[in-house]
């Protein structure tokens, strides 16, 4: 048998809470015992009562948001999995920091691949911890510009920006990612996932399927190549040029 869960579920609209208890309750066995809040201050009790393993949050909240519950809070030994009807500023700070959010109206299938996604990751409290912090750190950001990406490596957690990318490399089912500083990290996760996360990004390109690009960093284009600041020499894969010309030339 599975580990049994207790969880939190904070909204300030009590019938999408109840469906969600519900949806819990008839779709998701692992989680044993759910409790609802309808204020940050009622989750925030709530939590330091029953010590939930996860908390359903909802971003947008009146008086008090969200993340203003996550700064409430001194340890949070908790998986957050977010709740949003909105696809906004907000989502995208999630994203870049790899938490879990659902829209709504939530759909069954990815509220219990959220949970199992839970299940299947071995995080210490510890990095629970960074990665809500580095969540907030992210909300504080004036600009998604700004906003740091958080990477899951086997030295632990890594927040990097993404202007000190030079390019990322695939190689397999990872990553490899090279810095400004000529340090390289290697993530386990396919390069098609930072190109989704990157897509608002402008200064990135994909000219090929193995590689993804920051265009701040690339000295000139010669015949099929990229030819980046550091002299490395990047091919072009012919289905890609036109788009890689034209967003070289916005």
């Amino acid at each position: 048998m599975g580990k049994k869960l207790i969880a939190v579920i904070t909204d300030d609209e009590e019938m999408p809470a109840l469906n969600l208890q519900r949806m819990l309750q008839l779709h998701v066995p692992a989680v044993k015992q759910t409790y609802i809040a309808l204020s940050a201050l009622e989750a925030k009790a709530l939590i330091e009562q029953h010590q939930p393993d996860l908390l359903f949050l909802d971003v947008e909240m009146p008086v008090n948001t969200g993340f203003d519950l996550l700064n409430m809070i001194e340890h949070k030994t908790f998986e957050v999995i977010f709740t949003t009807a909105y696809q906004h500023y907000s989502i995208k700070a999630i994203r870049y920091s790899a938490l879990d959010y659902l829209l709504k109206p939530i759909d069954v299938d990815e509220l219990k691949a959220a949970v199992d996604r839970y299940l299947a990751r071995q995080d210490t409290l510890q990095h629970r911890q960074q990665f809500i912090n580095g969540l907030l750190e992210n909300v504080k950001q004036t600009t998604e510009k700004n906003f740091k990406i958080t990477l899951h490596t086997s030295e632990g957690l890594l927040f990097i920006k993404p202007g000190d990318i030079m390019y990322c490399k695939a190689d397999g089912s990872y990553t490899m990612f090279y810095m400004i500083n000529d340090k390289r990290i290697i993530v386990s996760k396919p390069l098609k996932e930072y190109e989704e996360l990157l897509r608002d990004q402008p200064d990135f390109i994909r000219p090929h399927r193995s590689f993804l690009v920051n265009r701040a960093f690339i000295k000139s284009v010669q015949k099929e190549e990229l030819i980046l600041q550091n002299d490395v020499r990047i091919e072009i894969a012919r289905r890609r040029k036109i788009e890689t010309i034209s967003k070289l030339n916005p």
